[in-house]
């Protein structure tokens, strides 16, 4: 039983392993992921780019008459993937900008809702005013400082990850049936009962069809 347990959390285990080394690489250097992630991104439009010019020669040349403007895509893509990797910091300034003003957008939202109430001395006033003016504090944070999100990701995954293992050894030390293994036995007198059901039924069903002959 023990094995069985052990065998069915394996892929999970494995799998929280490596979100915790992810984690703790998201978490103590946000700043070479962010570099990383770029210079992929920026590979692929280039190389996808150049995808693009190829594919217009191939049909330039079959076709004289195509237009030029069918390759600015291509370059413009290599221009872009090329930011990507030259300016790798802008990446993650734009990210920062984007999740940072979006929650601001919200706790702006949220002060200018709870204005509007007509009991600005209830409980809920207080408590949405609070809630909102976190959220523009937090804002704020993320815009301000730099490669929060990735840290906050990574410190997200490492947590995950510590509870999946800590299960994961308590399972492991208990060796308890978690999943609702049916013992043989009992599979076994199921399969009796539902046999003895099926005879019932048959010999029923004779027993009618020898009354109806009869009749």
């Amino acid at each position: 039983m023990k094995k069985t347990v052990l065998v069915n959390f394996t892929p999970n285990i494995i799998g929280s392993i490596i979100s915790l080394i992810f984690g703790v690489i998201l978490f103590s250097r946000p700043d070479l992921v962010t570099i990383t992630i770029s210079y992929i991104i920026g590979t692929i439009l280039i190389v996808y780019g150049i995808g693009k010019i190829i594919y217009f020669s191939y049909r330039k040349g079959k076709d004289s008459n195509l237009s030029a403007r069918s390759c600015i895509p291509g370059i413009l893509l290599i221009i872009v993937g090329l930011l990507c990797i030259f300016f790798s910091g802008i990446i993650e300034q734009l990210i920062r900008f984007i999740i940072g003003a979006l929650i601001l957008l919200v706790g702006i939202n949220r002060i200018i809702t709870l204005m509007n109430m007509q009991n600005k001395k209830s409980s809920y006033f207080f408590a949405g005013l609070v809630v909102a003016l976190a959220l523009i504090g937090i804002g704020l944070y993320v815009i301000f400082c730099s490669n929060l999100v990735i840290s906050g990701l990574g410190i997200i995954l490492i947590i995950y990850s510590a509870i999946e293992i800590i299960n994961y050894i308590i399972v492991a030390c208990s060796g308890e049936n978690l999943f609702n293994k049916v013992p043989e036995a009992e599979v076994k007198e199921k399969k009796d009962v539902e046999i003895k059901e099926i005879e019932t039924k048959e010999k029923n069903n004779d027993s009618k069809k020898k009354k109806q002959a009869k009749k």
